[in-house]
């Protein structure tokens, strides 16, 4: 295999475990979400239905909540009627802990299998 298609494999290694980690961050992402989101619920007088997290990229996090009527009411990031813990900073900061701990393990597995070698070595 020619060095090029080593280094190519490599950063496909961790072009996958960047996709992996974002997978693993989610569920803490989440948590960060609920945590904000149950906060809100209990200040409003709500009943939190959902919560979704996620990085900064989309809203941080996106609340559905129900009133006393029964409407449905959701609320995220871009409405600014929240203010962030540091709970929930927290939580978020964990997601993005576990996202690029999944990275670096994907960056390290390359450079084990010997994929970088030579893009290291100046050749």
């Amino acid at each position: 295999m020619s060095e090029f298609a080593k280094t190519m494999v490599g950063f496909g290694i961790v072009i996958a475990s960047g996709f992996l980690g974002s997978l693993v961050a989610a569920p803490v992402f989440d948590v960060a979400a609920r945590s904000i989101c149950s906060t809100y619920a209990a200040d409003e007088g709500l009943v939190l239905i959902d919560a979704q997290g996620g990085p900064h990229s989309v809203p941080a996090y996106s609340c559905w909540l129900r009133d006393r009527t029964g409407k449905t009411v959701r609320v995220d990031e871009n409405d600014h009627l929240v203010d962030l813990t540091y709970r929930h900073r927290g939580y978020s900061l964990g997601g993005f802990f576990a996202w690029g701990f999944v990275i670096l393990v994907g960056f390290r597995l390359s450079q084990v299998l010997g994929f970088f070698r030579a893009a290291w070595r100046g050749a």
